[in-house]
């Protein structure tokens, strides 16, 4: 599939704490429609990169445009058009799904009474109900979220950051939690999301998963990505970057 509006940019991202640079220089564009995947083990950067990208972490130099926009630290736009799936999402645990989504939906500025989208007169409680099906929590809308295994919690935090219909979603480590059955569930509804016009950035540490969900691959080593392309493109090519090999090379010197 050819992808052309890039929606997601980053340029010579760099963060450094203390004098240590934990990312550094990282290019990376999200088109249109595609599921782009950052591969790395665990302390690569992943995270502080996804943190930079929704304004949660200032950048030490570098830039980061959404839709076309210079986005700044801290800055609404991160928040406007990109949903996001990262460790330390909040629940009411004595509410259930449902009055969960009601209630962080009033928090982003979304009336539980008015329509969510003004273009197209949708309530709140409507989209409630159509995400919390798609992340197949629909038949556990109503039990206390307190009852929730961590792996339901997941699939609530992404029905978070699927509630205002985001441009642009961000998944950090997804998969942790869930069992053979829900990654493939996520792996589908990812791939489903993407034929609908959602932008994805996903991160990862396990080489299997970007595979067969992502359409390009970036991969990171200490902080820099060392190798960047269209998935099939980058397992294929000889002599050239053998994904395989080289993530495998990245765990063992990690």
């Amino acid at each position: 599939m050819l992808f052309t509006e890039t929606v997601l940019r980053t340029e010579e991202l760099t963060k450094v704490y203390e004098g240590t640079t934990v990312v550094n220089k990282v290019c990376l564009e999200v088109k249109n429609g595609e599921v782009l995947g950052l591969l790395g083990p665990n302390g690569a950067g992943k995270t502080t990169i996804i943190n930079m990208i929704l304004g949660l972490t200032r950048p030490t130099r570098g830039s980061v445009e959404i839709l076309g926009r210079a986005v700044k630290h801290g800055e609404a736009i991160a928040r406007r058009y990109v949903g996001a799936v990262i460790d330390g999402v909040a629940f009411y645990r004595h509410l259930c799904a449902e009055d969960n989504l009601m209630a962080l939906g009033n928090v982003r500025g979304v009336p539980g009474g008015a329509p969510w989208n003004p273009e197209t007169g949708r309530a709140l409680k409507d989209r409630i109900f159509e995400v919390l099906e798609l992340v197949g929590l629909a038949g556990k809308a109503r039990a206390p979220v307190a009852t929730y295994s961590y792996g339901m919690l997941r699939r609530l935090a992404l029905a978070v950051a699927l509630i205002r219909d985001p441009k642009i979603l961000i998944l950090d480590e997804p998969t942790t939690g869930l069992d053979p059955e829900g990654i493939l569930e996520l792996r589908n509804l990812v791939r489903y999301l993407a034929r609908g016009g959602k932008s994805i950035l996903l991160s990862s540490h396990l080489l299997h998963e970007v595979q067969l969900t992502c359409d390009r691959v970036a991969i990171l080593k200490k902080g820099e990505v060392i190798a960047q392309g269209e998935v099939q493109a980058l397992i294929g090519r000889a002599p050239g970057v053998d994904l395989e090999n080289v993530f495998f090379e990245i765990l063992k010197e990690a």
